[in-house]
């Protein structure tokens, strides 16, 4: 098992969290990605640095009740089984901090960065060279994207006033266990809502897959696994054409569990083909939920993240 019941509850509660942060400011774009994952690890490695009242306020955003320690453990463990979690695809994480060298970063901290959440932290000055940071920054993670990301940081992002930059990046290419036959793609008509109706590729295939119902959500979901079926895509499909809205709404860790938990296997899927492309998003989906404190990314009143530093070190 990859995660433990507390962890996975955590974890789910955290993504439907965020979901919900994100869904309401794109309710006017059509599509969008995330990685609440990504977010979790950020705000981690942040808390194991932080101290009092910040260290908690973003654990209880994580949902994690567990010691620092334990937790930093826990992170570690799953970032280390992820990696040859499921070998027929590939699965990359990787993160970097740029901080300002004005800020002495103890070695403690740094050792337990790259231990527990595999991030590499490089001191630099962003007072004379903010604008090769950034380009440098852009190729580190279009390097780890493969060149998926070209430019995360548009040019004015970063400037002489930056104090810290925090990079997630997320790799996953896979191909499906069973893959659609192009021959089998259609073209047919697809329904947006109640009142429009496009054309569109619809994949077609004859064979088992998991599926599952919830009456208390009114919605469907398929799991589509990928190569090696270890890891694999679930789609969640309302009853109702316009019942998308409702459907966000009512998720919960606990209804979104227990319709996963009712999949069984069946026959015939048809799927509309589609792709999305998201633009990168700067600033944090989780601020609503998250810390309250002003030192999340920087020393502010309180010092919150006092024991990154090096005379604070010992708290580590």
């Amino acid at each position: 098992m990859l995660l433990s019941h507390t962890q996975r509850d955590a974890l789910l509660k955290f993504s439907l969290n965020i979901y919900n942060n994100l869904q309401t400011r794109h309710r006017q774009r059509e599509n969008f990605v995330c990685s609440p994952f990504s977010i979790a690890c950020a705000l981690a490695t942040f808390a194991s640095g932080a101290c009092n009242v910040t260290a908690k306020q973003i654990f209880a955003a994580l949902n994690l009740k567990a010691s620092k320690s334990r937790i930093q453990d826990q992170f570690s463990n799953l970032l280390t089984v992820l990696s040859v979690y499921a070998p027929e695809v590939t699965f990359h994480v990787a993160n970097r901090i740029y901080s300002d060298e004005k800020f002495a970063i103890h070695i403690s901290y740094r050792a337990l960065l790259d231990a527990s959440y595999r991030t590499r932290i490089k001191s630099v000055a962003f007072v004379c060279g903010h604008e090769s940071i950034r380009r440098n920054a852009n190729a580190w993670v279009s390097k780890q994207t493969g060149s998926n990301i070209p430019a995360i940081l548009p040019s004015g992002s970063v400037d002489t006033n930056t104090a810290l930059i925090h990079l997630s990046a997320i790799c996953f290419r896979g191909s499906w266990e069973w893959p659609f036959d192009s021959v089998q793609t259609t073209r047919q008509m697809f329904r947006l809502n109640d009142s429009k109706v496009v054309p569109g590729n619809m994949m077609y295939q004859y064979n088992s897959f998991k599926m599952g119902y919830s009456d208390e959500l009114c919605a469907s979901a398929l799991e589509m696994p990928y190569r090696g079926q270890m890891m694999s895509m679930v789609i969640l499909l309302p009853d109702d054409v316009q019942g998308l809205r409702d459907l966000e709404q009512s998720l919960t860790p606990a209804n979104l569990s227990k319709l996963l938990a009712s999949m069984e296997m069946v026959d015939n899927v048809q799927l509309i083909s589609s792709q999305v492309q998201d633009r990168a998003q700067r600033g944090s989906a989780g601020d609503t939920r998250g810390p309250r404190s002003q030192g999340l990314v920087h020393a502010g009143p309180g010092r919150p993240l006092r024991s990154i530093r090096d005379r604070c070190a010992k708290r580590l």
